[in-house]
């Protein structure tokens, strides 16, 4: 196993703020993603950061303030992203189903890129996602680095 995560979004000032796995996975469950993210904090993946996100094409599993926590912990959040990301599965000109485990890393990555250029959210998906508009003032000037020691 990696000992890279796949994304890591940092702050102005350089700080690990958010900490993403992607897997092409579909239909995972919660405990899965809990067993998963134990492991990777296990292999020294998942680094100190506020938000670690376990991305799967068809669910966000988000965890707030659980990086010291070693134990199977449940996510924070669990969020449907089919709004989110179909823009970019649409423009891929693939389905959630069909994406392989490289591709979607771009599709999240993208995604996590436009978030941070913006300034906010439109309302729509402030509504529906609003821990999306603390992430993202928590995000405010960083950037993202990939295949990045969280």
């Amino acid at each position: 196993m990696s000992s890279r995560a796949d994304m890591v979004a940092v702050d102005a000032a350089g700080g690990s703020i958010l900490v993403v796995e992607a897997k092409d996975r579909l239909r995972v469950s919660a405990a899965w993603a809990a067993k998963l993210r134990r492991n990777l904090i296990a292999h020294g993946v998942v680094g100190m950061a506020k938000y670690f996100l376990l991305a799967t094409p068809d669910r966000f599993f988000l965890w707030k303030n659980a990086a010291d926590d070693l134990s199977e912990v449940p996510p924070t959040y669990e969020i449907d992203p089919s709004d989110l990301l179909a823009p970019y599965f649409t423009a891929a000109g693939i389905t959630p189903e069909t994406v392989s485990g490289h591709s979607f890393e771009l599709i999240v990555g993208a995604w996590l890129r436009d978030l941070l250029a913006s300034d906010t959210l439109p309302n729509e998906i402030h509504q529906k996602h609003p821990w999306l508009s603390a992430l993202l003032d928590d995000l405010k000037g960083g950037h993202v680095a990939y295949e990045a020691v969280a």
